[in-house]
């Protein structure tokens, strides 16, 4: 029998960055307003799961249709001891920040192009790896 080991986070941010890197689409995102004293603006509201797409933490998770029914707030809300089980054994980090950095890192339109990731988001890639080297 075969055991799953944990991924390293490096290697959880390589896998997250080759799904939505190649295709941004698949993005689990809608836009909202939001109302400033200088005006509105639309900014991204993220979903674990919506219409077969996914978010970063959503691609990592067992059931996300099911965790986005079930819970549905934002990775800041949780403890991450209530949501690990959610997890797919390998991407089982308890590491709240890390799911969160991770988590924004999806979120940032800027970090992404139409249908590849920006100049922006590639160095803040880099600075996710450098952050979580070595764990």
């Amino acid at each position: 029998m075969t055991t799953l080991s944990t991924l390293s986070k490096q290697a959880i941010i390589y896998e997250v960055l080759n799904y939505f890197g190649d295709n941004p689409s698949r993005r689990a995102l809608v836009r909202r307003e939001l109302k400033l004293e200088s005006g509105t603006t639309m900014i991204p509201a993220c979903h674990y799961y919506l219409d077969g797409k996914v978010c970063a933490v959503g691609y990592c998770l067992q059931d996300p249709e099911m965790f986005e029914e079930k819970y549905g707030d934002a990775i800041d809300s949780f403890e991450i001891e209530d949501i690990i089980q959610h997890f797919k054994p390998e991407y089982r980090i308890e590491n709240i920040e890390f799911w969160r950095d991770l988590q924004e890192f999806h979120d940032t339109d800027s970090n992404f192009y139409e249908d590849c990731l920006s100049p922006q988001g590639r160095s803040n890639v880099a600075d996710l790896l450098i952050k979580y080297s070595g764990s």
